[in-house]
C-alpha cells in the first residue's frame, strides 16, 4: 500500500500536446491531462499524465507507452536544444469510469499478444497504472490526485485548470476483471 499525495500547487501547467519528429516523421498526439509535479523549492521532478478512459482498451499499454515514449522524446529534445536541464520521469494512470463492466483489457504489455516462451524474458513489458473509479476491487492503496475542471477543450495548449483535491483509490485489479 502507497499513499502519493499531490497538492493543486504541487503542479504546473505543461502543454497535453505532442509533436515529434521521429526518424523524419512527424508524430502528433493529445494527452487528456498533463502537468509537472514540483517539489518543495518549486523545481520540476516528473510528469504527471491522466488518460481518461470509458471502455476497457485492448491497446491501452501500447498508447500509454506511445504518449509516454514521445514525452521522453520531446525532453531528450529540449535537453539537447538547451531549453531544459534534464529529463523528468513520466507516471501516467488511466481513470477508468466504466460503470457497467469492470476493466477486461491487457494491463501489461505483455498481455497485447502472445510472446513464444523462450522471448519472454528478453521482450520489455510496459505496464498500465488503471484507477477503477466505478468498480471497486479489493484496495491496493491511497493516491491524492488533484481535481480538474473539464471546462476548457481537449486539444488546446493547456490543460484543464485545478479544481480541488481528489482522494483515489488505487486497486488491485487482480480478480476483479473481466477476462481473467
Amino acid at each position: 500500500m502507497f499513499l502519493l499525495k499531490i497538492k493543486p500547487n504541487d503542479l504546473d501547467e505543461w502543454s497535453p500536446e505532442l509533436v515529434v519528429t521521429v526518424e523524419e516523421d512527424l508524430e502528433h498526439r493529445f494527452r487528456d491531462v498533463y502537468k509537472r509535479l514540483l517539489n518543495h523549492l518549486g523545481v520540476g521532478i516528473a510528469f504527471l499524465g491522466l488518460e481518461n478512459q470509458t471502455n476497457p482498451a485492448k491497446d491501452m499499454p501500447i498508447r500509454v507507452m506511445t504518449y509516454d515514449a514521445l514525452s521522453y522524446a520531446k525532453q531528450v529534445e529540449a535537453v539537447k536544444n538547451k531549453q531544459a536541464e534534464k529529463v523528468l520521469p513520466i507516471v501516467t494512470i488511466v481513470l477508468y469510469f466504466g460503470y457497467d463492466k469492470p476493466w477486461s483489457a491487457p494491463l501489461t504489455l505483455h498481455e497485447c499478444f502472445e510472446i513464444p516462451a523462450m522471448l519472454e524474458l528478453v521482450v520489455a513489458n510496459y505496464p498500465v497504472r488503471i484507477v477503477g473509479l466505478a468498480k471497486s476491487p479489493p484496495l491496493a492503496g491511497i493516491i491524492n490526485l488533484p481535481m480538474f475542471s473539464l471546462d476548457g477543450e481537449r486539444g488546446n495548449k493547456k490543460s484543464p485548470p485545478l479544481a480541488g483535491i481528489i482522494n483515489l483509490p488505487i486497486f488491485s485489479l487482480n480478480g476483479e476483471r473481466g477476462n481473467k
